[in-house]
Order: structure tokens, then sequence, then C-alpha cells
């Protein structure tokens, strides 16, 4: 028994359609990633920006106090604990800022925002500080494990 099948040309064929499904898949991955990437670079972007800040509020705290907030061995992990803002007092990072009067320099210090890494201040001498700090990728030619003294920021 013969049976005739006429072909309207409606329709896809098997082929087609997995062509179409997986040139879709590529593209979706290929915008997957560079959206991460993106996400990545903006990160990183925003610690190096939250450090410029810290140096800056720390140069006027030096310019108040001719020197930088001391800190215990092992410095202060900036933006929580006892580092949330920083005013002209001697302590210099503090929980609460300007309650007795003092300037307050910095209302909110910046933490980290991804979990795990942290921006952490320790006092290196008389007039030297160094605030350590991981990027991700590569921003502004820096990257890796950076550290940001008052004289710049390096990475090695």
């Amino acid at each position: 028994m013969w049976i005739s099948r006429n072909r309207t040309g409606k329709g896809f064929t098997l082929i087609e359609l997995l062509v179409v499904i997986a040139i879709i898949g590529i593209l979706t991955t290929v915008a997957t990633l560079s959206l991460i990437q993106a996400r990545r670079r903006a990160r990183d972007t925003k610690r190096v920006s939250d450090i410029q800040q810290v140096r800056n509020a720390l140069l006027i705290y030096s310019n108040q106090r001719a020197t930088y907030p001391a800190t215990p061995v092992g410095g202060v992990i900036l933006g929580s604990g006892d580092a949330k803002c920083l005013d002209d007092s001697v302590a210099g990072f503090n929980v609460v800022c300007g309650a007795g009067g003092e300037l307050v320099i910095m209302q909110r210090v910046p933490a980290d925002i991804v979990g795990g890494a942290s921006y952490t201040y320790s006092k290196t001498g008389a007039q030297n500080y160094a605030i350590t700090f991981t990027l991700e990728g590569n921003v502004e030619n820096l990257s890796g494990n950076c550290t940001a003294t008052e004289s710049g920021i390096t990475c090695p």
C-alpha cells in the first residue's frame, strides 16, 4: 500500500527548529556572560570609588588632627563594627559620629558590597595608613588585591 503525502510547504522541519533553538541558546549564553562581566565591572568601579571617598575623608581628618585615626592590631573593617562613620574625634572611626559635637567627616563609611570581602583600614605610621581591598576583575589598570595609601592605590 502506497500512501501519498502532499507537502504544501507549511511548517518547519525538525532540523530548522533545532538550528533556531541552538542559535537562541548561543545568543542567550553570550548575553548572560556579558551581563555577568558588566556587573563585575560595576562592582569594581564602585569599590575604587568607595576607596577614593575614604581617602578624601582621611585627608580631611589628617588636616584636622595632623595624624590618621589609630587602629588596633590588624586594623578595622570599614563600614561595620566600630567603623561605621568618621568624625574628627581622637578615635576617628566610630559607631555613632558627632554625638559630642565633633565634626562629622563621613556620615556612612562604605563597606564592600560582596559578602566575604572587606575594606580593611590600618594606621601604619604617624603619617601613613593602608586600606586593603580586592577587585574581581580589571578596572582603571587595577586588579586583584589592592592597597590604598595616602599617596595612591596600587595593586601588585
